[in-house]
């Protein structure tokens, strides 16, 4: 029998029990435990600042500025919400360091400090509080958002308030009595934790369909998700929720699939592709929300450190050099992309090859590939080699075939594709009987059930005499002689 509320005492005991390291018990998150290696050591490196709640019984909080201290912190993941709430300032910083007021704070960040006592955690990180806000240089935010991955990998246990979507809802919720009446059996539902998120999530689990959670959730060896109905553990191997249906430890969600990928660049025994682990990530990341958009690469930073930390890869907003032409294969979602109006290419976040320049969903193509990476340079807005990114360029040699748009079928040569996928609104979608002149880069060829071939590659357009910016993937591009285009000419192109 499930509580009808996430904050009774019989939860909170079954909770403790999953993170004790000294008491057997069958909910145990196994190979999660604190032990004596890194990640989610009892006593690991404290962020830079961090919330230090006293003695256990004080009500006492306060901001302190560690310098090279260790310890044992709990770490909140939740939705801020558009309700104003308090935060940490250059005008307030002295005052948070003096003490902060409980009650002065939103329900779910009370609850957090709530809990952390309940465990005998003394060190709360919460986002809102222990990151300057609202800074003229944006500064400390550029530094500590590049800190993420090392914030959330050594944390002891990350609560996450998954069904509340502001800070000023809670981490407890008094279970809904959503009954289904099947004559003589009367049966409550539950709304499961998925394994994977998308936006469809919103209306159970908002934190789910939000981008910085993501990661938040990857990252941290053990999270609490704080549901409407009941409460989820989730490690590196497995996840179990309170019903005991939704236990998936030998599945492959995105947090084993990515811990698991790490172990093997460290050993050196590949099971998978590292390469296909970042693009599933990808797609899955993809869709989520974000207050702001400039947010696209920061909120996945720290999974692209963690990553390239193994890999020893250059990273390059949201692609890799060693993978760069399969990682430009991207494509928006269909239905996003009908769905939604995107303004022509003006650099916000990320260069044009990147999919971190689009909003909503992007999928991946899988071929053979051709052009050759001469050179690929993002610049960096700050110190994080993963964060914001302030301009790039990727400098191919492959052929660029003249194309030709006509109400909204493309030609290049005598070959025709009615199959193009706009990355955003660039005129020639509008029918009218006027002509474009764009650059056709073959990428990728793939067989056809004739036994032809068919050519994916890049739809470019010329902003310069030496520059070009990516509009479209252009896919489905056939005829007997496809091997006519890619025998053009290899010259230089620069996209940015």
């Amino acid at each position: 029998m499930i509580p009808i509320c996430t904050g009774c005492e019989i939860v909170w005991q079954a909770v403790k029990l999953t993170i004790s390291t000294d008491i057997p018990n069958p909910w145990k998150l196994a190979g999660c435990l604190p032990s004596t290696t890194s990640t989610g050591s009892p006593a690991t490196a404290l962020p830079t600042r961090i919330l230090d709640l006293g003695a256990i019984a004080s009500s006492q909080i306060a901001l302190r500025e560690t310098e090279d201290e260790t310890g044992r912190y709990l770490c909140l993941s939740y939705c801020w919400g558009t309700a104003e709430f308090l935060k940490t300032t250059r005008d307030n910083l002295e005052r948070h360091k003096q003490g902060i007021k409980a009650e002065d704070l939103p329900q779910t960040l009370q609850d957090a400090i709530h809990i952390a006592r309940f465990f005998g955690v003394r060190y709360v990180w919460i986002d809102a509080l222990c990151i300057i806000q609202h800074d003229e240089d944006n500064a400390n935010w550029e530094r500590e958002s590049g800190r993420m991955v090392d914030v959330y990998r050594n944390s002891y246990l990350t609560v996450a308030a998954t069904w509340a979507d502001s800070a000023h809802g809670s981490c407890f919720k008094a279970s809904e009595q959503d009954v289904v009446d099947l004559g003589s059996v009367t049966m409550r539902r539950i709304h499961h934790f998925p394994q994977t998120a998308t936006p469809k999530l919103s209306i159970h689990f908002p934190l789910l369909s939000r981008a910085w959670g993501y990661q938040e959730r990857i990252l941290s060896p053990r999270v609490v998700h704080f549901g409407r109905q009941e409460i989820l553990r989730e490690c590196h191997q497995r996840s179990t929720c309170e019903c005991g249906s939704m236990t998936y430890g030998e599945g492959e969600s995105a947090k084993k699939t990515f811990h698991e990928t790490i172990s093997e660049f460290r050993s050196e025994n590949y099971h998978r592709s590292p390469q296909h682990t970042w693009r599933q990530m990808v797609v899955q990341y993809s869709p989520l929300q974000l207050t702001y958009a400039t947010d696209k690469l920061p909120a996945f930073s720290g999974l692209a450190d963690e990553m390239q930390h193994n890999n020893k890869q250059d990273y390059l907003a949201g692609l890799w050099r060693d993978t760069l032409i399969l990682d430009m294969c991207w494509y928006r979602n269909r239905y996003y992309r009908e769905n939604t109006t995107q303004t022509p290419y003006v650099f916000q976040r990320a260069p044009s090859w990147s999919w971190a320049s689009v909003d909503g969903p992007v999928r991946y193509h899988r071929e053979l590939y051709h052009p050759e990476v001469l050179d690929a340079q993002c610049s960096l807005a700050g110190p994080s080699l993963t964060g914001h990114v302030t301009g790039g360029f990727v400098e191919l040699r492959c052929s660029m075939i003249p194309a030709h748009v006509h109400d909204r079928v493309i030609s290049v040569g005598s070959h025709v594709s009615s199959c193009w996928i706009p990355d955003r609104r660039c005129g020639m979608e509008e029918e009218g009987g006027e002509y474009y002149l764009y650059y056709f880069i073959p990428m990728a060829t793939a067989p056809t059930y004739e036994s032809n071939e068919t050519l994916i590659g890049l739809l470019v357009e010329p902003i310069s005499p030496e520059e070009f910016i990516r509009i479209g993937l252009i896919v489905g591009l056939h005829g007997e002689d496809v091997r006519d285009i890619l025998g053009v000419e290899k010259g230089k192109v620069r996209i940015v």
